[in-house]
């Protein structure tokens, strides 16, 4: 091959090299950015995992602190979870009068105005108890995910709640009880009171003030408490009463879906 030939074939083999590079230089461009793509997504799903499984843990270790709170509990003889039963036996005259108490803007079961003093007086024995659930619930309402994931995490620790735990759950967190609403707020928020057996009293007696409703229901098979006490924790509140949570969205309030038919 001449030089003058050999000279056509560089430039023409020039001219091939810059037609295909520029053909495949856009193609591996764009390879590499949905590698880079791919890559980005799977970190991100990586670091999802990693944050679902710290949230996990801290919850669990949560839960297993009130698993100790409950080992330490004591309360006439009765320690773990059977200081619940032994609480509500022990007062069951009380827990079981039908009447209300009436006080400035307050209307309270008999049921829920023992247990008012009782707490203020001796919160030595559960306060301690409630005090880590809501610590529990709270943690798990603030945690940066979704709200299905949320109420994941409240079932897990709904499950470990017995009914005599679920009954004083219920008279603790009823308004002027433990605070102004926050802690009923939650129980409502994530169904806490599903599991909890609710019946209407068969014989009802009739209440001193005429103006008041006579309707009591039987919570756990231990406690006697109001409509106005149930009706609080179908439909809630919040604390500038700016809004309820509705059936519609959450079920029946802190009873969930699984509320009993005498409701």
């Amino acid at each position: 091959m001449d030089d003058d030939n050999f000279g056509k074939y560089l430039a023409a083999l020039g001219t091939y090299g810059d037609f295909v590079g520029g053909l495949t230089n856009p193609i591996i461009g764009s390879i590499g950015f949905f590698a880079l793509m791919i890559t980005i997504t799977l970190q991100i799903r990586q670091n999802k995992r990693s944050s679902e499984q710290s949230y996990e843990a801290s919850i669990f270790n949560l839960i297993n602190l009130q698993n100790n709170i409950i080992e330490n509990i004591d309360y006439s003889g009765h320690v773990k979870r059977s200081s619940f039963a032994k609480f509500l036996e022990d007062h069951t005259s009380s827990f079981n009068a039908i009447g209300v108490i009436i006080l400035p803007v307050k209307i309270y079961s008999s049921a829920c105005y023992f247990y008012k003093i009782f707490n203020s007086n001796y919160n030595e024995y559960f306060g301690h108890y409630f005090r880590n659930l809501y610590t529990i619930l709270k943690t798990i309402d603030n945690l940066p995910e979704s709200f299905d994931r949320k109420k994941y995490y409240a079932r897990i620790l709904r499950a470990q709640l017995s009914m005599s735990e679920l009954t004083i759950l219920f008279l603790n967190c009823l308004p002027g009880v433990c605070d102004k609403g926050e802690y009923a707020e939650l129980l409502i928020k994530y169904q806490m009171l599903e599991h909890l057996k609710i019946s209407a009293l068969t014989e009802q007696k009739p209440v001193k003030h005429s103006y008041i409703t006579d309707t009591y229901y039987t919570i756990g098979d231990k406690v006697s408490v109001s409509i106005y006490e149930v009706a609080f924790y179908m439909y809630g509140f919040s604390k500038n009463q700016s809004h309820n949570y509705s059936i519609k969205k959450f079920g029946f309030g802190a009873f969930g879906k699984n509320i009993s038919t005498a409701l």
